[in-house]
């Protein structure tokens, strides 16, 4: 029974590592969710279990493994060469690792590979040892393709890391050797692991608190990041948005000389429908003019965008010229909220695409409603971009302000809208 168990656990261990090799090399449709590919990895365990127990170490199994790999590649988007070589490969790592760990352990044993695999100690140690390198392995490639950012470790947590892994692997050993030497070499071997293990456990306590404040840090630090670009990049439509006012303040100076033209002349007709052209291009281009500058500006913009898209724009607003609010919040919150919300319309492809934007003021308390159409609700508010490393803290800098500024923000999705709902108070 134990040795049934054995072999079901490494089986799942190595579907799990094939699975995060293929994660690596191959990228998943958006068509499936996440429960297909946790369903895959258990289907590959048993597949494997089976393929391990009737097959054993021969050539055939390290086929039939390959060719399960590839099956399963099959959910992921990626060229056939890619999955070919990540099959191919995965398979003959693990088979490469376990092979040099069976030949290690032979060798300083002094046993033969079947008394190897025959001894239970012997045979779980190098099951457990051939693993461990492995993940070890699939580990660093994976990382190297992938170049995700990942978390600066101190060199002391690299000695903690090893001193865990030592004494793990120490522990292993002293199983195996166990039942092959005599009772005090095994109690020497017992003894050192029980203190060993003691200590990695005081190691573990210190690394998980250290590491998570760490990640803390990190998280603080691209939030802020990503604020920082996002209240660039809206500053410097502000300064687009000026530019346009110029223009707009310079042509309206040619209007009125052509206007006066026309009624120097006595050409009212022709005046008259100049002054109607020129009103027609006042209405397409429209400005809203709350008196606040940043918050004009963000608006016109984000508006300008979703009407070059074919999205419905509404705005209602009734604010005072100054809000005890920092430009660069208002930016960041505003310029968050509307650029998630016409993301989310462009999605929507069949009917028709609006935005209803109302921001309000009541005694020192800015109350904002943006409501769009969107495509289907994600419930973990994730972003939908495949650098998912560089974007999807929008609605993390929305949350960011609304704190900062001691509100309350609310979520909803009904009758196929998206809606976001915040009150900030001024300070």
């Amino acid at each position: 029974m134990i040795d049934i168990l054995i072999s079901a656990l490494t089986a799942l261990f190595g579907a799990i590592m094939f699975n995060m090799m293929l994660s690596a090399f191959l990228e998943k449709r958006e068509k499936f969710p996440g429960s297909i590919y946790i369903a895959a990895v258990f289907l590959l365990a048993v597949s494997l279990y089976l393929s391990n127990t009737l097959l054993k170490y021969t050539l055939l199994n390290i086929f039939v493994t390959t060719a399960l790999i590839f099956l399963v590649s099959l959910l992921y988007q990626g060229s056939m060469r890619n999955r070919i070589f990540v099959s191919i490969m995965s398979s003959l790592m693990m088979t490469i690792v376990e092979m040099i760990v069976l030949f290690l352990i032979t060798l300083i044993i002094g046993a033969s590979a079947e008394d190897v695999v025959k001894n239970f100690g012997l045979k779980l140690f190098g099951t457990i040892l051939s693993k461990m390198l492995s993940f070890a392995v699939f580990k660093i490639i994976c990382s190297k393709v992938k170049k995700r950012n990942s978390t600066f470790l101190k060199p002391s947590y690299w000695f903690f890391f090893l001193i865990i892994l030592s004494t793990s692997l120490f522990a292993l050993g002293a199983i195996s050797v166990s039942q092959v030497t005599n009772v005090v070499i095994s109690n020497i071997f017992s003894a050192a692991c029980g203190f060993g293990l003691l200590f990695s456990t005081f190691f573990s306590i210190y690394l998980y608190e250290h590491m998570s404040q760490q990640a803390e840090e990190l998280a603080n630090e691209r939030l802020s990041k990503e604020r920082a670009e996002a209240t660039e990049k809206h500053l410097s439509e502000i300064l687009v948005t000026q530019r346009q006012l110029k223009t707009l303040r310079h042509d309206l100076t040619n209007h009125m000389i052509a206007l006066r033209s026309y009624f120097e002349a006595q050409d009212y007709a022709n005046g008259l429908i100049y002054i109607n052209n020129i009103q027609q291009m006042l209405d397409i281009n429209s400005f809203i003019n709350t008196g606040n500058t940043v918050i004009d500006a963000i608006i016109n913009i984000k508006k300008a965008t979703a009407d070059s898209k074919d999205i419905e724009f509404k705005v209602n607003i009734q604010i005072p010229e100054n809000l005890g609010i920092e430009p660069s919040d208002a930016a960041a919150v505003l310029g968050n909220a509307l650029d998630n919300a016409i993301e989310a319309c462009e999605k929507v492809k069949n009917r028709k695409r609006r935005i209803e934007l109302s921001i309000m003021y009541d005694v020192g308390a800015i109350i904002c409603k943006i409501k769009n159409t969107a495509a289907a609700y994600n419930a973990l508010l994730k972003t939908t971009k495949t650098d998912i490393q560089n974007h999807g803290f929008g609605i993390e800098s929305i949350k960011s302000v609304v704190k900062k500024y001691s509100g309350v923000y609310k979520i909803e999705y009904k009758d196929d809208d998206f809606i976001l709902s915040f009150v900030i108070h001024e300070k």
